[in-house]
């Protein structure tokens, strides 16, 4: 990319930035976003890589603060080499492009990165210093927030017609008590987007160092259940039969002052919430922000609720869903939902 394409594409900020580092605008690579409004900029010599988070954004500070907390903890986070706070921009180390999704495809073993997730998740919990960290808590507040997006999104999309707020509000109430038994826990920090697309081989490390941490600006202190629901319920794939079991049973094992009944009903709980909040995020993906690939997993993701709510115990939820959503996990794709149930607007 010549200097004028890429003086087209990025603002005076980031030139101002890039160049105050002595680093050449020729050297700059956009590279594609995702879900969130956060950009990344690869730079030529394949070490070292721009990262531009929205004005205003309260993210950028707390990526800064889990990024600083992780490294010195000794985990493999991108190392942060100079900060812009005013613009909000940071040149950070580039891991490249092996995520665990791009590693699967190339025929790495499952059961052996998986395990190396766990191992990770493990050494992070086992660390007397984890916690010590000023992060929000993953409280019944921000817990029952999260939900009102699958009220507010997910369910309006499903039934056109229904009373969004007599629906919320019945919705909430059947996840009080549940909610309330997992909140007021602090004993992990909770990196919250625990997942494969997330997570990156890298080569040349060892043992937990070769697993790779991203997007961790979410994290806050709360139950260790919360990433193990992220990384062994993705949304994004299906773990081979059994691996899930297998691999919880590593964690329990490395945690035998843990009573595994109560662990259990509290992942179950936390699995059922995170499905319910990621079902209407994809939605409101779609509807608001006219990003509709997400809707590729909502079958999965459907499931995994069905599932969940199932083994949480959530016998009156599901039933009170059914009445009001009917069979709200037989997932269509918008043009049949839009011809059986009325104009979704999409």
């Amino acid at each position: 990319m010549n200097k004028q394409d890429t003086e087209a594409q990025i603002g005076i900020e980031i030139q101002s930035f890039l160049q105050g580092l002595g680093i050449s605008l020729n050297l700059v690579q956009p590279l594609p976003s995702d879900a969130s409004a956060r950009r990344y900029y690869r730079l030529a010599d394949k070490g070292r890589m721009l990262m531009q988070e929205v004005p205003g954004s309260k993210d950028f500070n707390q990526y800064l603060i889990v990024a600083e907390h992780l490294f010195r903890l000794g985990f493999s986070v991108p190392q942060v080499f100079a900060v812009d706070h005013s613009n909000n921009l940071a040149l950070i180390e580039d891991f490249g492009d092996m995520t665990y999704t791009r590693a699967f495809a190339k025929g790495h073993s499952e059961s052996d990165l998986y395990a190396l997730a766990i191992d990770t998740i493990l050494a992070l919990h086992a660390h007397s210093e984890a916690t010590d960290v000023n992060l929000p808590e993953y409280d019944e507040p921000l817990l029952m927030e999260e939900l009102t997006v699958f009220s507010q999104w997910f369910a309006p999309y499903v039934q056109p017609n229904i009373d969004v707020a007599e629906f919320e509000q019945r919705f909430l109430s059947f996840w009080q008590a549940p909610i309330k038994s997992v909140s007021g826990i602090s004993d992990a920090l909770v990196l919250r987007d625990f997942h494969v697309d997330n997570l990156m081989l890298l080569e040349g490390r060892s043992d937990i160092k070769a697993c790779g941490l991203l997007d961790f600006q979410d994290a806050v202190l709360g139950c260790a259940q919360y990433d193990l629901v992220s990384i062994l319920q993705d949304a994004r794939r299906d773990l081979p039969e059994g691996l899930e079991e297998t691999l919880l049973t590593q964690y329990l094992t490395h945690r035998p002052e843990l009573d595994t009944s109560l662990f259990m009903k509290r992942y179950w709980i936390l699995a059922a919430q995170r499905h319910a909040r990621i079902a209407g995020v994809f939605i409101r993906l779609m509807k608001r922000d006219g990003k509709d690939n997400y809707l590729a997993f909502m079958p999965r993701v459907l499931k995994q609720l069905k599932t969940a709510l199932n083994r949480a115990g959530f016998v009156e939820l599901e039933s009170f869903l059914q009445a009001e959503l009917g069979e709200w996990w037989q997932w269509l794709p918008a043009t049949e939902l839009t011809s059986t149930t009325g104009d979704h607007n999409v």
